[in-house]
C-alpha cells in the first residue's frame, strides 16, 4: 500500500502512513495512518480482499488478532461494512470503478519489492553521518529507555498486586510471544502464583512439576481432554497422570481453547508446551518461593557481574531455551527488580539492573530487529548490535517514531541535526 489519495465516490481517503507489509498471520499492512474528508485520521491496521465477503470466509470476523483493523480495502463490495470480533464496524472502501487510472498503469507505478522504500535511504544517510559509535550510544539510550518503560509499568502493577504475583504474571505474559500474551497474563490472574504455591506445599520435588502443569493445563482448557486440538502438548507418557491430576483438583477450567493463538505457530511455542516450561519454572522456586528465588539469582548475577546466571535459573530442558530464557531476563525480570528496586526506594538495586541489563549479550534477534538493522545499516546483524540492550534499542525506535513514519521526532535525526548545529560557523 503506498501513500496517496484513494477515492470512494465522492469522498476521499488519503494515506498519510501505509504502514509496513506483514510477513506474519494477521492483517496485511501494520501501523497505517489514513485521513478522512473531515479531518479524522484511522490509526491501524489495514486488510485487503477482492471482495469484502472474504472477510468472513475467511473468519477475520472471529479473529481477535484483526481487531486492530481500521480499513478493509477491497475490490468489489458485497457490503459497506465489515464488522470485528470485537464488534466495532469498519469502513470498507472498494476500488473497482474508483481508481483514477487503469489497474495495469497502477501496477507498472508501484515500486518493486526488491525497492529500497524511500525512509530506509533517509535512515541510512542519518546511521552513516552520526557513525557507529554514536549511533551504538544512541541504541544504548534507546534500550535503556524501552528498559525504563517496562520498569514504570511493573511499578505500576505493584501498586495492585503483590510482588510475587506481578513477577508471576510477567513471566507467564513473557511466555506467550505477542500472539499469546494476553491469554497468558489472563491464565496468570485466574490461577495466582500463591493459589499454586499452596496447593503444591505439601507435594514432593519431583512430582510438583506435572502437578503445576496439570492446574495450569487445566485452568487454559487446554489439556487433551478439554480440547480437540492436536497439536504437540505433554508427552502421551503424561497425559493420564495430568487428567487424574486435573480431575482431582478443586479448579475448575476458566479458559476457553478459541482464546488461545495455536495457528502458525511452531510446536515449540505451542502454549501447551510453554505451559509446561512455566509448570516447571515454577516448580523450582516453590520451596523459597518466586520472589525471593529469582531476588537470589539476581543478586548474585550482580556480585559476579554476570546476568547469564539469571539465563540459566529461568532455562527448562526440553521447553525453555536460551533464546527464550534471555528474553525473559532482558523483558522481566531486571526490569522488574529495577521497578522493585524503586518501589522500595533502593538505588544500588536499580543501579545493579541496569548494569546487568547492559551485560546481557545480542540474541538472534526477531523480525522487527532484522528489519530496524536493515533500515539504519544495510545489514541484519552490523558489529554494532552487539547487545541485548542495543536490539531493545532498536525495538524503542520502531514501536516509537518507526512505526507511524514520524521522522521529526526520531532521536537519531534530532542528535544529528544538534550535532550539526553545534558545529555550524558562526557568522
Amino acid at each position: 500500500m503506498s501513500s496517496g489519495i484513494i477515492r470512494c465516490g465522492d469522498a476521499s481517503l488519503q494515506v498519510v502512513f501505509p504502514g509496513r507489509a506483514n510477513g506474519d498471520s494477521g492483517p496485511d499492512f501494520l501501523g497505517a495512518i489514513v485521513a478522512l474528508e473531515d479531518g479524522r485520521l484511522l490509526v491501524g491496521d489495514v486488510e485487503l480482499h477482492v471482495r469484502s465477503r472474504d472477510w468472513i470466509t475467511h473468519g477475520h470476523h472471529r479473529d481477535p488478532a484483526y481487531n486492530g483493523v481500521v480499513l478493509h480495502v477491497i475490490w468489489m463490495s458485497d457490503t459497506l461494512w465489515t464488522r470485528r470480533e470485537d464488534g466495532v464496524e469498519v469502513a470498507t472502501v472498494p476500488l473497482k470503478g474508483r481508481l483514477s487510472l487503469p489497474v495495469g498503469a497502477l501496477v507498472a507505478l508501484d515500486p518493486s519489492p526488491e525497492e529500497t522504500p524511500p525512509f530506509y535511504t533517509s535512515c541510512r544517510r542519518v546511521a552513516q553521518a552520526l557513525g557507529m559509535d554514536r549511533m551504538g550510544s544512541m541504541l544504548d539510550l534507546a534500550g535503556e529507555a524501552r528498559f525504563k518503560n517496562k520498569g514504570i509499568r511493573f511499578q505500576g502493577e505493584l501498586s495492585c498486586w503483590p510482588p510475587g504475583e506481578v513477577l508471576y504474571q510477567g513471566l507467564l505474559e513473557a511466555l506467550g510471544y505477542a500472539k499469546n500474551q494476553e491469554p497468558f497474563l489472563h491464565l496468570g490472574r485466574l490461577l495466582p502464583y500463591s493459589t499454586l504455591e499452596g496447593l503444591g506445599a505439601g507435594l514432593s520435588y519431583q512430582r510438583r512439576p506435572v502437578a503445576l502443569a496439570a492446574w495450569l493445563l487445566g485452568t487454559a482448557g487446554l489439556l487433551p481432554s478439554q480440547s480437540p486440538d492436536e497439536a504437540r502438548g505433554p508427552g502421551s507418557e503424561d497425559v493420564k497422570e495430568l487428567e487424574a491430576i486435573w480431575r482431582n483438583s478443586p479448579l475448575s477450567r476458566e479458559m476457553k481453547e478459541a482464546r488461545w493463538h495455536t495457528r502458525r505457530i511452531r510446536p515449540a511455542n505451542h502454549p501447551r508446551s510453554r505451559i509446561m516450561g512455566a509448570a516447571h519454572l515454577m516448580a523450582r522456586f516453590l520451596d523459597a518461593g518466586l520472589l525471593e528465588g529469582m531476588e537470589r539469582v539476581v543478586l548474585e548475577a550482580s556480585w559476579a557481574e554476570a546476568p547469564c546466571s539469571i539465563e540459566e535459573g529461568l532455562m527448562v530442558p526440553r521447553y525453555l531455551g536460551l533464546e527464550r530464557a534471555r528474553e525473559m531476563a532482558v523483558n522481566v525480570v531486571l526490569p522488574f527488580f529495577w521497578a522493585l528496586g524503586q518501589w522500595r526506594s533502593d538505588p544500588l538495586q536499580c543501579d545493579a539492573c541496569l548494569r546487568l541489563f547492559g551485560l546481557v549479550a545480542g540474541g538472534r534477534g526477531n523480525r522487527v530487529t532484522r528489519q530496524m538493522a536493515l533500515q539504519l545499516f544495510e545489514d541484519e546483524g552490523p558489529e554494532v548490535i552487539n547487545s541485548a540492550r542495543r536490539q531493545q534499542g532498536l525495538i524503542h525506535l520502531f514501536k516509537g517514531p518507526c512505526r507511524y513514519g514520524c521522522c521529526a521526532s526520531c532521536p537519531l535525526g534530532l542528535a544529528l541535526a544538534d550535532r550539526e548545529v553545534a558545529v555550524a560557523p558562526v557568522s
